[in-house]
């Protein structure tokens, strides 16, 4: 595995611009247009039959979630691209007006978090074939595929991801002449090609991709993946433009971000919190294959989302996630990409002068 050094984690970093010439410096590289939201989350009867984790106590503990569309530059909620679901934890917190503090003042607040997108897999199983898949990202002219481009797809089983309406440049056809020299992309490939816009953040299904290590009281230890799914299901947008929707009803430039502030001024919206284990002979270290279904799941837990944070620069914007942010009775698995991760989302946060907070890696 290659040494995650910082003139890697800087290279990283900066490759996701030439993708994204709309980029707002001083923002997110990716997932960069989002919104805050506050909730609780409870442990359920069995989670800690699996994890000593704090969170997984059987209480309600406060947390906050920012939902947020993949792409580096704030383009229109009908886009196609991946979604993102980031939930903090605060297992010995509670909600004071809209404040998140220490039950008890004699404390530091814990806090530990768990990154999610709508896609199960990811892109690469090497740190350094991220830039390569960054070189190709690079926007090109789009060219409507010819009869001959069309058949050769099928006869490849290599879908031609449809062009969103009015973009005159796309991404496509170099992820696709990537994904044939990097067969490993294969699978996520094919899950974006096929993403429709959701209705709404909250019946979208979320998953946290990498492996990580869970340990109860007892010192047993298993390796699980995380998802979170919508307790009012799942549902998406035929979009006929990046306008209007196969019913006719209008998708607006933030239609995802007032969709929920509509829902959460009716009532609350809730998530079950799953934990799939691996069998023994599962790859753990492989973030782009997704385990048989077939693997026992667990309920961990419930997420209610209660309403949007009231301060969107502090609690949303300002906030840094990192999936290496872990207490005790979780850790790292071997994914040389997770950790990877951890380090640019720490280098990302003091670019953009992100409030600070510990990262513990379990």
């Amino acid at each position: 595995m290659a040494e995650i050094t910082q003139q890697l984690v800087d290279q990283m970093l900066d490759g996701f611009q030439p993708a994204f010439p709309d980029h707002v410096a001083g923002t997110r590289p990716i997932h960069t247009k989002g919104i805050g939201v506050i909730g609780w989350f409870r442990g359920s009867s069995t989670a800690r039959s699996y994890s000593s984790a704090a969170q997984f106590a059987q209480d309600w503990i406060p947390v906050r979630v920012r939902f947020s569309n993949g792409n580096g530059q704030p383009d229109p909620d009908g886009r196609r691209q991946v979604r993102g679901m980031a939930i903090r934890f605060y297992p010995n917190g509670t909600i004071v007006d809209d404040q998140i503090v220490a039950k008890d003042p004699e404390k530091p607040l814990l806090e530990t978090d768990l990154l999610c997108t709508s896609v199960d897999t990811f892109m690469i199983d090497q740190p350094l074939d991220l830039l390569e898949m960054q070189r190709a990202i690079v926007p090109r002219k789009v060219r409507t595929p010819g009869i001959l481009a069309r058949i050769r797809s099928l006869l490849a089983m290599s879908p031609i991801p449809p062009e969103d309406a009015e973009m005159s440049t796309s991404p496509n056809a170099g992820i696709l002449a990537w994904q044939r020299r990097y067969p490993q992309a294969q699978s996520f490939v094919l899950s974006n090609s096929l993403i429709k816009p959701p209705d709404s953040y909250a019946r979208t299904t979320y998953h946290a991709i990498h492996a990580f290590e869970v340990v109860n009281d007892a010192g047993i230890h298993h390796m699980v993946r995380f998802s979170v799914e919508p307790g009012d299901g799942v549902h998406s947008n035929m979009p006929l433009t990046d306008e209007r929707n196969e019913y006719g009803a209008s998708l607006g430039r933030d239609y995802l971000q007032e969709e929920l502030h509509e829902r959460l001024a009716r009532g609350r919206s809730s998530f079950s919190l799953r934990m799939q284990v691996a069998d023994p002979w599962d790859d753990s270290a492989d973030p782009t294959r997704a385990w048989p279904r077939n693997r026992i799941r667990v309920l961990m837990g419930t997420v209610t989302l209660t309403g949007i944070a009231a301060d969107q620069e502090r609690f949303c914007e300002k906030m840094s996630f990192n999936p290496g942010r872990l207490l005790p009775g979780m850790g790292l698995s071997d994914d040389p990409v997770l950790r990877s991760r951890i380090a640019v989302y720490e280098a990302s946060q003091e670019r953009r002068g992100a409030d600070r907070c510990p990262v513990i890696h379990g």
